[in-house]
């Protein structure tokens, strides 16, 4: 849960003055995907840093090598930091959940790659801007709602991704998101919110 998160160990690996995006959950293909979308940022954000936790670990070095060929500056594994770094490919489990709460935004996988989506209330919760892909049919009322609430933008391809985090990037709307996210959980009610909560406890402890 969000107020019982620990922080602290995953505070280690981000910078205090470098913005960080994050996406989490990614099937194979949609890391391309997020790499170019990066990529194009970069022009106008040149201090921005991007974390990849895909939702199998065993495939990060895979990731590592397609980040490195495309010289985007220091790509490292969680495993191996390195304070310079430019692109992190998490190859552990059980940090995805508190890093939503360190970064400026983020995109959840398994919705570019037809995987019918992922836990959408984990980012939801933090009350940070996010965007994912079409495919959500696992998580359809909980999106099409904070779609409806402007807290989730759905987003087709590197490009579309680019320009939902340009304009993160570009205007502090951290607060207008919080409140957002604050009031869509109230609305939720007593009995539906435990409800999330115990999906929430229930995923994460699948990935451990």
């Amino acid at each position: 849960r969000k107020n019982t998160a620990d922080l602290t160990e995953v505070r280690k690996y981000l910078s205090d003055d470098d913005p960080v995006i994050l996406a989490g959950s990614t099937h194979e293909g949609e890391e391309t995907v997020v790499l170019k979308a990066f990529g194009s940022l970069l022009k106008k954000h040149p201090a921005l840093r991007l974390v990849i936790v895909p939702r199998h670990p065993e495939r990060s070095q895979a990731i590592l090598e397609e980040a490195k060929a495309l010289n985007f500056g220091k790509a490292v594994l969680m495993s191996s930091p390195d304070e310079h770094w430019n692109v992190m490919i998490v190859d552990r489990i059980g940090v995805l959940f508190p890093l939503y709460g360190c970064v400026k935004a983020a995109f959840l996988g398994g919705s570019i790659a037809p995987r019918g989506g992922q836990n959408i209330m984990e980012p939801a919760i933090w009350g940070i801007p996010f965007c994912q892909g079409p495919d959500y049919r696992d998580f359809t009322e909980a999106t099409d709602g904070l779609v409806a609430a402007g807290l989730c933008e759905i987003v087709h391809d590197a490009e579309e991704m680019s320009t939902f985090f340009d304009r993160v990037l570009s205007t502090d709307q951290s607060a207008a998101y919080a409140e957002g996210s604050r009031r869509f959980f109230a609305q939720l009610g007593g009995a539906s919110l435990r409800s999330w909560h115990y999906i929430q406890e229930e995923l994460r402890a699948a990935e451990l």
